[in-house]
């Protein structure tokens, strides 16, 4: 099981926030949050803005 924490530390809202991470190779990605999706082992999440 992987998970990804993301959070913006900052005073201001972060705009166009995209996270992008690479799996191992004996990894499968089962799915997530409808912004992610996966191109082999790359799985890459639109966030958007974060407050």
């Amino acid at each position: 099981l992987y998970q990804i924490v993301v959070t913006n530390n900052g005073p201001s809202d972060a705009q166009n926030v995209v996270v992008t991470d690479t799996l191992p190779l004996s990894t499968t990605y089962a799915g997530g949050d409808a912004a992610c999706s996966a191109v082999g082992q790359t799985v890459t999440c639109v966030v958007g803005t974060l407050a």
